[in-house]
């Protein structure tokens, strides 16, 4: 029976970028001229300085780089990647890319990003076989035995798999053989293979037997996200990235030094995350990203670092009961009038980014041991001057206090404060003032 080879070939829909020169500072203390490429997607990429892809200059393994020397070109050099497309460690498809242009400066290092792979097009499938049968088997085309890719036999033993590429359409004209005599048919339902698609079959010995078929893109893991960046906010350190293609989420990891072990601190289905909680003293954090995808998780982004220092934030006032306390040239905030046995609050909502406490002032002039000023303990809802106030706080006469909160746990919490009086006499100003010292 003939042999046949089919060239796998598939197109990839990209984005023509054109790069401006990335040099790096101080990299070089030659006088050469150098491309740095990037290559983020989890493929090796071969770069090419012709269309017609004869003139390989580069081989970018993946989720890496490769640095060549080049020529100057300040109006810009056209570089054509191919990439090779690995399924369980076989080249499955080439793909030639769309060209990716940079302005080369002289004497510097261009920094030049393979873009990522958007979509996949065009006309193959692959087909897997796991031989579980005590039987030889072949994989023809009309009368035609394919190869499985990067082996020289036709032949698949028992307990071997092949894999294959075919063209996409009818599966009419395929035919596994047993012992290259007898035909097995395939399972019913598969009359044709689609685009794009890995067709996984077993064969006991009495029949085939699909037992997946899964996208191409779906089989390789995620590319590295690129532009990881991280800030002090007031809710933490809010770290944020570029999504890449093929991720359905993304972890973060943080370590306490750049060379340090990394640990997954989250999951985000978006492109941020916050880190509300990094610790309760100042110090440098680093977080790396990985894209996740059902084949897994992709390589470590770059690490972004920030100095951190544990805060409170987002500090907002809001009326409880009785008036609105408002605000003095001092900043202090003073409360309303109020009648005989009456009370009014005012509550303070913050945000802890790691800080453990929060600090605050109370100032009151009222009827000493009849009407009196106090703060509430964290997140009390049920403070009053006779019961839920923080130790210490309750004050009446002409008194200032200040007290620090302990806050446990990093995230959003309230404080109230409030003036009582009792049924008789006013005196003083008869009121109270605080302010947040933080």
């Amino acid at each position: 029976m003939k042999q046949k080879s089919i060239l796998p070939v598939i197109t990839v829909i990209f984005t023509v970028v054109l790069l401006t020169a990335c040099p790096t500072s101080n990299e070089e203390t030659s006088d050469k001229t150098y491309i740095l490429f990037k290559n983020t997607e989890q493929f090796p990429v071969l770069v090419y300085k012709d269309g017609a892809r004869f003139a390989q200059i580069a081989r970018v393994p993946a989720a890496g780089t490769a640095k060549v020397e080049a020529e100057p070109n300040p109006l810009g050099t056209a570089f054509y990647p191919r990439f090779e497309l690995i399924f369980e460690g076989k080249v499955i498809f080439t793909q030639d890319e769309a060209p990716v242009t940079a302005r080369v400066d002289e004497k510097k290092t261009t920094e030049v990003t393979i873009p990522d792979i958007t979509a996949i097009t065009g006309d193959m499938a692959c087909i897997k076989i796991e031989n579980q049968s005590i039987y030889s088997l072949t994989f023809t085309s009309g009368t035609f035995e394919l190869k499985p890719l990067e082996t020289d036999s036709t032949i698949v033993m028992p307990n071997e798999t092949a894999i294959y590429a075919v063209q996409a359409g009818s599966s009419s004209g395929y035919f596994f053989m047993r012992n290259t005599s007898a035909s097995i048919p395939f399972p019913q339902g598969v009359t044709e293979f689609q685009k794009g698609l890995i067709y996984t079959f077993r064969y006991d010995g009495s029949a085939l037997a699909l037992s997946s078929t899964r996208d191409i893109l779906q089989t390789v893991l995620p590319a590295v996200p690129q532009h990881v960046s991280a800030t002090n906010t007031s809710g933490g350190i809010t770290i944020t990235w570029v999504a890449v293609s093929r991720a359905a989420s993304y972890n973060v990891y943080r370590a306490a030094s750049a060379s340090g072990a990394f640990t997954k601190i989250g999951a985000a289905s978006g492109t941020t995350y916050t880190d509300t909680n990094p610790g309760s003293s100042a110090a440098t954090y680093y977080y790396k990203i990985k894209a996740v995808n059902t084949a897994g998780e992709g390589a470590f982004s770059d690490a972004a670092s920030v100095a951190y220092s544990p805060s409170i934030g987002n500090i907002t006032y809001s009326s409880v009961s009785s008036g609105t306390w408002t605000v003095q040239s001092d900043g202090r905030r003073k409360s309303p009038a109020i009648a005989h046995n009456g009370i009014t609050k005012s509550r303070v909502s913050f945000t802890s980014s790691g800080a453990t406490s929060i600090t605050i002032r109370l100032d009151v002039s009222s009827e000493s041991g009849c009407d009196f000023a106090f703060i509430g303990t964290l997140d009390n809802v049920s403070a009053t001057s006779s019961s839920g106030y923080y130790s210490g706080s309750r004050i009446s006469g002409t008194n200032s206090v200040t007290v620090t909160i302990p806050v446990p746990t990093a995230g959003s919490h309230f404080i109230d404060i409030g003036y009582s009086k009792d049924g008789s006499i006013s005196s003083g100003s008869d009121c109270a003032w605080f302010k947040v010292i933080q």
